[in-house]
């Protein structure tokens, strides 16, 4: 992305996250308490106060920094994979809207659309695709200049994560795998699945972590943020009142019943591992709970940042995805040497132990329990035909050009370098080349 120096900035409905990189090492992470109102399921409803805050919280924490990354969050655009005849660039133009005509019932000019080419042979390509609203870019922009910041490029919430576990095979000289990971949000429990490190759907089960803190609310006769200032820390043991251990059966078994049908419908999948994140994750016996229900391991996602600093690590993993944004797909990745491995090996491992004595098999899907009910799991394109009633929104500057010189490129790249450049003219596909298929430089934009 070009700049020494970058702030990921991923704003949700009951905290925002900050990473701030340096020459690609994690310099600070921090997170701050959003103000009541601002922000509902993910989405910015008030903007002006909501820059106002990110610059106080900036300049609280030393921040100088004015580059940053913004993550789109989950409700702000539709992503799918596409498979179409292989085609020129100005035929993509065209063909690109139609693939979103199912999800998207106003005109097609009010959406930006952007791509990656993950793979294509002499018939054929497949592609990553995004669309999101132009307005909503807009208002991103305005936030960014009243918050007096350089928007260096907005990051769809599932690349971000992309990101992290593409960096991790990198960086470990790991094979391509499969992944489950979990974020235990506020509004929502979010079930990521990534196939040979590449996205492709997710689940959302409601209600999120936050109907912990209610049930506290209505048996302790406190203040939500009492309820969950008491409920992060654990205050009288909070976590393990009967009238809240009642509450993590159904979501753990909703959590199990997405893994199952993700497993029935994917029997060769290579999924061993669910890695978890958000702030869920520190409501032990909530996860011990999922733990003792699925037939998977549980683990903090920070094991899926080990080239990190360890404490750095720890601190990410609560807003990896304000991270991942940062990771430029294009920089040139030194894997870790024998030594370094063998240091990080010695670390003490951060899992939850599941049920299961013997280790799960990745590969075989009966290791997973066998209810199936198929309306548990929703593809891509029904999570955004879903979502058609929310404002949907971007991606940033994918600039992948459907040329002979772009076969095999990683799609963690919906985002490249914007230096130079105002970032939102990279949807507009107005300089993606001529109607030939010519070798150019594996860039376009749209």
């Amino acid at each position: 992305m070009g700049a020494a120096n970058l702030v990921g900035i991923e704003i949700g409905s009951y905290r925002i996250k900050f990473t701030y990189l340096s020459r690609g090492e994690v310099k600070q992470y921090f997170s701050e308490d959003m103000p009541d109102n601002l922000v509902e399921n993910g989405m910015i409803r008030i903007w002006e106060p909501t820059a106002d805050f990110i610059r106080e919280c900036l300049k609280k924490h030393g921040i100088s920094c004015r580059n940053v990354v913004f993550v789109m969050p989950l409700n702000g655009y539709y992503i799918k994979i596409v498979e179409l005849p292989l085609m020129t660039i100005a035929q993509l133009r065209i063909n690109l809207p139609y693939e979103f005509h199912d999800y998207i019932s106003d005109s097609s000019d009010n959406y930006y659309y952007d791509y990656a080419v993950l793979s294509k042979d002499e018939k054929s390509m497949r592609l990553l695709a995004v669309a999101s609203a132009k307005k909503l870019i807009e208002q991103y922009k305005e936030l960014a200049k009243r918050a007096k910041l350089k928007i260096v490029a907005i990051v769809p919430s599932v690349l971000g994560l992309q990101r992290v576990i593409q960096r991790y095979e990198l960086k470990n000289q790991k094979e391509t795998h499969d992944y489950a990971i979990l974020d235990a949000g506020d509004d929502a429990l979010r079930i990521h699945f990534f196939k040979n490190g590449i996205y492709e759907i997710t689940r959302s089960l409601e209600p999120g972590v936050r109907h912990f803190a209610e049930q506290i609310v209505e048996h302790e006769n406190v203040d939500i943020h009492i309820a969950r200032i008491m409920l992060e820390e654990n205050q009288k043991d909070i976590q393990h009142q009967d009238f809240l251990m009642q509450e993590y059966d159904n979501p753990a078994v909703q959590i199990m019943r997405v893994l199952n049908f993700y497993s029935y419908s994917n029997t060769q999948n290579t999924i061993d591992t669910l890695y978890i994140t958000g702030g869920g994750a520190e409501i032990l016996p909530f996860i011990q709970d999922i733990a003792e229900t699925i037939s998977l391991p549980i683990r903090r996602i920070s094991v899926l940042m080990n080239y990190i600093d360890e404490a750095a690590a720890r601190n990410v993993a609560y807003g990896p995805v304000s991270y991942g944004v940062l990771l430029n797909p294009e920089d040139k990745v030194k894997p870790l040497s024998e030594k370094e491995l063998a240091r990080i090996s010695e670390r003490k491992e951060e899992d939850f132990l599941t049920h299961k004595e013997a280790p799960v098999e990745a590969t075989q899907a009966e290791n997973f329990t066998t209810t199936r009910p198929q309306e548990e799991i929703v593809t891509t394109a029904q999570t955004a035909e879903a979502a058609e009633d929310e404002t949907p929104a971007p991606v940033y500057d994918s600039d992948q050009a459907v040329t002979e010189a772009d076969d095999e490129t990683k799609p963690s790249d919906l985002v490249t370098e914007s230096q130079d450049v105002d970032p939102f003219t990279a949807f507009r596909m107005q300089s993606m080349g001529d109607d030939s298929t010519e070798e150019g430089d594996g860039h376009g934009s749209n």
